[in-house]
């Protein structure tokens, strides 16, 4: 999803910082020149994330991901307070010329700050807004149907007027291909539905605690570095 957002959807001008930065604020080389798109990233547990999307495409160099870089590239927020970055996000519309990108999981989608920024973005009439959910249906305790009732999503924020759509989050196509459809005059919001543990099934018995693994027994070790020298890389 980070790839795609970032690679192919956001309008970003070309890299102009080092590729092996001491330390960087925002994503390298992302003013906001004429025409240009600005991204929010959120919640900050997406870090490892971020850094290994912006090697693949280009934005770092393979040496960034040893490096203890604080704050971390890639961010416009590190949206430490679940909802903040869907508000900064209907805020920096109004001073970004192009298109405004956020990316929140469906976690955030539990919290009050996140339902009030998706009723100013449908009442303001954020054209310009375009939302990506990663659900994958996890939350820090575990499966979040356990303990929230989020859904139906689509519905729930159509009702506070967003265009919403879902996709399957593996399919890059039809990822970026929904995300540039006309939407009228209102926030577009994308509902990405992934699996976490898509290959890498070494994964799945942990599941849904995936937020630290310990790797505690030789053979837990071993099978991870097997995933990691034969990566599944479609499906």
């Amino acid at each position: 999803l980070l790839t795609v957002l970032l690679r192919r959807l956001a309008h970003l001008e070309p890299p102009a910082a080092p590729l092996v930065p001491s330390t960087l604020h925002a994503l390298p080389g992302t003013a906001w020149l004429p025409g240009r798109d600005a991204v929010v990233l959120g919640p900050a547990g997406y870090e490892l994330a971020v850094l290994a999307a912006l090697v693949e495409i280009g934005r770092l160099a393979d040496q960034a991901l040893a490096m203890d870089l604080s704050p971390t590239p890639g961010f416009t927020t590190t949206s430490d307070v679940l909802g903040a970055a869907v508000a900064l996000a209907v805020e920096r519309q109004a001073t970004v010329p192009g298109r405004v990108w956020a990316m929140i999981d469906d976690q955030t989608c539990t919290t009050g700050a996140a339902w009030e920024a998706f009723a100013a973005a449908g009442h303001h009439r954020c054209r310009r807004l375009t939302v990506l959910i990663d659900a994958n249906g996890r939350g820090p305790g575990g499966w979040l149907a356990a303990t929230h009732t989020i859904e139906p999503l689509v519905a729930r924020l159509r009702a506070f007027g967003c265009a919403a759509t879902e996709v399957d989050g593996h399919d890059l196509r039809a990822l970026d291909r929904v995300c540039r459809q006309a939407h009228a005059d209102r926030p577009l919001v994308v509902i990405a539905r992934t699996d976490p543990c898509r290959g890498c099934e070494v994964m799945r018995p942990l599941a849904p605690h995936l937020g630290r693994i310990a790797l505690s027994t030789d053979a837990l070790r071993q099978a991870f570095l097997t995933a990691l020298r034969h990566p599944v890389t479609s499906g």
